[in-house]
């Protein structure tokens, strides 16, 4: 939580940026800059007063000389500040980047579970909102300390000029101010108190957005007209957005009335104190225009410095959750270059509990089975029994609560699971199609030559290889119209071809799994595919999850799975003799569907 760091812990870590970047001369930048841009507003009041008080003795010379080097100060200085301040900008936007890279790392490296877990979304999010924006956050928290820094050198100088002539004049100034940070502070502790809620609407907002703008989505918001209803559900919670927003500013902005009176209060008594001076005779004209130009400066760069270190809170919070995202005790994969190596493998459930981190329900309860090396085993049972989530375990993509997953007798709770899945090969039923060639969509980018002969071997297995060869760029022709407006889209079941063809691609796999992997294609590609699942597979142990039964006769075993247990376990044959079997109770029934769906066609031909 944000709470645990205090705003020293910020600065902290903004200094610990700059070492791992080995960029530590950042901070000569900022006293450079505090000097330099700091003594630009000095030159403005000084210099005026002897220009002034030259004139008003009819010194010609001496007027000349001063405006000389008044206006050659002015121009070092004010080349020296732009120098500075890019070069420092620079500096942050770099570091920034930088941060977002690691942010980005340990988002892609994150456990799967955390994936599916609402609370990370929001977590990520703010911190993703930290390293975004070049004026808020991590950058934010540096551009207002860069840029203060230079305000509080000038209002040191600016004191000790009004200290000379009168302190009255710096107490009033200070005491308006100081009243002027806390009424300030106050108001942006309201927005801090309600960042988390303006996170979590904005969130949730941008969903509806990105739906609204996502291709994939075309068809059933057309078919379904569902272009209204999601339309209108953005408004309501884009306006939830823009109501908290309006909140935060009208409270904002009736605090920000207090800095007129406090302006009017410091000026009057300033003009009061110092034309009363010239009266007696006290001072000349160039120490009057001087110390009004002060008072005027020093005034508006005090309530300026008060806002924007009360500001500065805001931004830091913004940091602290960028630090807690990174803190908060969530596991990561840890990447390795040691490679796990199987010959073959043996897989083994041993009393495996599970249920997902957001629920208090089991999924699977107390389960065991083994699938012995090169053997195929089908998973089936009804829609939520808990099939797909054995894939997920089985996958690494998720860790038992209880019993283990052993492969050759090792517990995946042992092993680094990220080596551990580059020795498996997985179909899902989601099939993701990316913006680029085809050929890449198998092997990833850049790909040799012995890549597009594995490549095109793999079309050649799933059937897809004749239609490739069809296109003008074959292998090379881009997916989807979302980057190249040449691009192409392929039907479900091609698509689900493209699937299994990355799955067969990948090298020295020993396990392959297949969710549903025929969901999509017609009844003759199915049966095709299935006629060539051993050389498929090509002596890899498989798992299948099929709710088509026709397919599971070739597998060596097959699970029924019922609320999480195994009810049935055995090939076709003997789950078939079994009274009162559940499997042969539902392969029955596909068998009348089908039976009947044929007549229907008979007759209707």
């Amino acid at each position: 939580m944000e709470n645990k760091y205090s705003t020293l812990d910020v600065f902290k870590f903004h200094i610990k940026v700059f070492k791992e970047d080995k960029e530590l001369y950042v901070i000569w930048y900022f006293i450079l800059h505090m000097i330099v841009s700091g003594s630009l507003p000095l030159l403005f009041v000084i210099f005026p007063k002897y220009v002034i008080d030259s004139i008003s003795i009819g010194d010609v010379n001496q007027t000349i000389m001063y405006i000389l080097i008044f206006g050659a100060s002015l121009l070092v200085f004010s080349v020296l500040q732009l120098k500075l301040y890019f070069k420092a900008s620079g500096r942050f936007i770099a570091s920034r980047v930088r941060r977002g890279r690691t942010y980005n790392n340990k988002f892609r490296n994150a456990e799967f579970k955390h994936l599916e877990d609402a609370n990370f979304h929001q977590k990520r999010d703010e911190g993703f909102e930290t390293m975004s924006h070049a004026f808020y956050g991590f950058q934010g928290t540096l551009r207002i300390v860069f840029t203060q820094m230079p305000e509080i050198f000038s209002i040191i100088g600016f004191i000790l000029i009004l200290g000379l002539f009168n302190p009255i004049i710096v107490l009033i100034a200070f005491g308006c101010a100081i009243l002027q940070f806390f009424i300030s502070l106050k108001s942006k502790n309201f927005a801090v108190a309600n960042h988390k809620e303006l996170a979590e609407r904005r969130r949730v907002s941008n969903y509806y957005y990105r739906i609204a703008h996502d291709n994939t989505y075309g068809k059933d918001i057309r078919i379904n007209d569902l272009s209204k209803p999601l339309t209108n559900r953005y408004k309501q919670k884009a306006g939830l957005v823009n109501a908290l927003l309006k909140e935060i500013n009208i409270f904002e902005y009736r605090f920000s009335l207090f800095e007129i009176i406090f302006l009017l209060i410091t000026n009057g008594l300033t003009y009061l104190i110092v034309i009363k001076a010239y009266f007696n005779g006290s001072v000349s004209i160039g120490t009057i225009s001087m110390t009004i130009m002060t008072i005027l400066m020093i005034t508006v760069k005090l309530q300026n410095t008060f806002r924007e270190v009360s500001r500065l809170k805001t931004e830091t919070n913004k940091t602290k959750k960028y630090m807690s995202f990174f803190d908060d005790d969530y596991s990561f994969e840890e990447e390795t270059d040691d490679d796990l190596v199987f010959d073959s493998m043996t897989i083994e459930f041993r009393n495996v509990s599970f249920k997902y981190p957001v629920s208090d329900k089991y999924v699977l309860n107390n389960i065991s089975f083994k699938i012995d090396a090169g053997k195929k085993i089908a998973l089936v049972g009804i829609n939520g029994s808990g099939k797909s989530t054995i894939v997920k375990l089985l996958s690494g993509l998720y860790k038992p609560n209880e019993g283990d997953i052993l492969i050759n007798g090792i517990s995946t709770k042992d092993m680094n699971l990220r080596s551990y899945r580059k020795n498996i090969a997985v179909v899902f039923q989601e099939v993701n199609i990316y913006a680029a060639s085809l050929l890449e969509n198998i092997t990833g980018e850049n790909p040799t030559e012995i890549d597009r002969e594995c490549a095109l071997k793999a079309l050649k297995q799933v059937g897809l290889y004749e239609k490739i060869m069809g296109y003008e760029l074959m292998e090379d022709q881009q997916m989807l119209k979302v980057v190249d407006e040449n691009g192409t889209d392929l039907s479900g079941g091609e698509a689900q071809k493209l699937a299994i063809s990355r799955a067969l691609y990948k090298q020295n796999t020993k396990l392959i799994i297949l969710d549903e992997p025929t969901s999509s294609l017609d009844a003759i590609a199915e049966r095709e595919m299935y006629e060539h699942f051993n050389e498929l597979v090509d002596g890899r142990t498989a798992v299948m999850i099929s709710h088509r039964l026709a397919s599971t006769k070739f597998c060596d075993d097959i699970l029924f799975i019922e609320a999480g247990v195994i009810k049935e376990h055995g090939n076709h044959e003997e789950l078939m003799k079994l009274s009162n079997g559940l499997y042969k109770e539902m392969f029955i029934t596909q068998g009348k569907y089908y039976q009947e769906e044929k007549e229907f066609s008979n007759e209707t031909k």
